[in-house]
């Protein structure tokens, strides 16, 4: 039977569930997810990814990661407008 689930008006949603439950659902023994979830999911992991890619090179990967998976292209923006985070040379102070 796969993921296929019919919508059903008479019973308030896809095969029993209601149109309100967020994108994962059991239909028959197969775990399936909603092209929603899956969208979400997938830009979570590509600006988790990019954000991670830029944090680096700020040295702040923790931080990359959190907002560009968060926030997305904005936190990306947010990481470039960060000052550089690496240490400075003790005998020249960062000069």
């Amino acid at each position: 039977m796969g993921c296929v689930a019919r919508w059903s008006v008479e019973e308030g949603g896809v095969a029993g569930i209601t149109p309100w439950a967020l994108g994962v659902m059991f239909v028959g023994s197969h775990l399936c997810f909603s092209l929603v979830t899956m969208e979400i999911l997938g830009w979570l992991i590509v600006g988790a990814v990019i954000g991670g890619a830029l944090g680096a090179w700020k040295n702040r990967i923790t931080f990359g990661v959190m907002v560009g998976g968060l926030i997305g292209p904005l936190g990306w923006l947010l990481i470039l407008i960060l000052p550089n985070n690496h240490p400075k040379c003790p005998a020249c102070k960062g000069t």
